[in-house]
């Protein structure tokens, strides 16, 4: 679960919005966390961004990266890229529009 800014929104609509989100991951065979702690469930999470390396041109096999600010990371390896993103709750007005910078 994590709050996510609701881009879409202001493409058609110009208005700056946030809403829960949950993130769902299938065929997970391992994950390691940087710089989150699950010893504080109140956390709030702000995703900047989603990548998917693969093992290689034929394998569906290999690592998914979510980036938040902060600079925690979690690193998934997967059998296979599989995952559900949806929204549970309704939206409330941003204080700003995000301008995270990353570093790569």
């Amino acid at each position: 679960m994590f709050n996510r800014f609701k881009w879409e929104s202001t493409e058609s609509k110009g208005a700056a919005l946030r809403v829960r989100t949950g993130l769902c991951f299938e065929n997970v065979l391992s994950a390691k966390s940087h710089n989150i702690r699950p010893d504080n469930p109140e956390a709030v999470l702000s995703l900047l961004a989603v990548t998917f390396e693969s093992n290689g041109p034929e394998d569906p096999a290999g690592t998914v990266e979510l980036v938040f600010s902060g600079g925690g990371t979690l690193r998934l390896n997967v059998e296979c890229l599989e995952c559900t993103l949806s929204d549970v709750s309704a939206d409330w007005a941003a204080r700003h529009r995000p301008n995270h910078p990353l570093e790569r």
